[in-house]
């Protein structure tokens, strides 16, 4: 039986975005309006539309922006321009927003997110800015992002929901896996056609994460383990001329992260 696609909301981030690549944001966000996604903003993350606007002479706009809008709110001007482009500025949530004043204590990411799955009820997560930007040695922002790619997993989605989680950037996917995925071979944005390596690397947090089956990679995974504390499933590779390679899990397993680049 097929399942039925997630509705699916693009989280942009207050973080690094590869100015080498603005196109790649342009085509991911203009798709993403045509197909109805939810464009949602954490405070600063709203920037990177203003970028592409200014780049591209575009008008380009979130649906919404949520937190506690330190970087947006001592510019009115900025806030006025999207807000009549149809932007809404989330700046009361019971419970959430006020970080002094409630227990949660979210950040700007983690309300994004909480945001679009319990308002929207958005289980595909896709989300833009969270690599670090290593020359200024932002280590613990990404790191911090790929905890937030599991928060809505363990905060929020009940057991008989599905859930995905996806950090997306022009040369590489890093994706949340609580069952299984299918990756799509694909090749740097210089090259035409597509070729060349896709590598793929799986790591997880967790003391039962096993393997059931793989399909195309280099190096099978079938009935695999991946060992929290030991870097046993890295740097695997989709066979030659393979167009897709997969992942499945084992019903009992417990969740994974997908690592797929190809930056070469």
């Amino acid at each position: 039986m097929k399942k039925t696609p997630l509705q699916t909301a693009f989280v942009f981030l207050s973080g690094f975005y590869d100015d080498r690549y603005y196109d790649f944001y342009k085509r991911q966000i203009e798709n993403a309006r045509a197909n109805k996604h939810l464009l949602i903003c954490a405070d600063g993350g709203l920037r990177i539309f203003q970028i592409l606007n200014e780049h591209f002479d575009t008008t380009l706009f979130p649906d919404i922006v949520i937190g506690d809008l330190d970087s947006v709110k001592q510019n009115t001007a900025i806030m006025e321009t999207f807000s009549a482009k149809g932007t809404r500025f989330v700046t009361e949530w019971t419970g959430k927003i006020d970080k002094t004043a409630f227990s949660e204590d979210y950040t700007d990411g983690q309300l994004a997110v909480a945001y679009a799955m319990q308002e929207y009820g958005c289980m595909n997560i896709i989300m833009f800015g969270g690599l670090n930007d290593t020359r200024n040695y932002e280590s613990d922002h990404f790191l911090g992002n790929l905890k937030l790619m599991r928060f809505g997993f363990h905060k929020i989605v009940a057991e008989n929901k599905r859930y995905c989680a996806c950090m997306r950037d022009p040369l590489q996917e890093i994706h949340f896996v609580v069952d299984s995925i299918s990756l799509q071979r694909k090749s740097p944005l210089f090259q035409r056609g597509v070729g060349g390596i896709n590598r793929v690397s799986l790591f997880t947090e967790y003391e039962n994460t096993v393997v059931a089956e793989s399909q195309n990679l280099r190096w099978p995974l079938n009935n695999f383990r991946i060992d929290p504390d030991e870097p046993n499933a890295l740097r695997n590779e989709f066979i030659a001329d393979a167009s897709t390679a997969s992942i499945k899990l084992h019903p009992d397993s417990e969740p994974v992260y997908v690592i797929h680049n190809w930056y070469c």
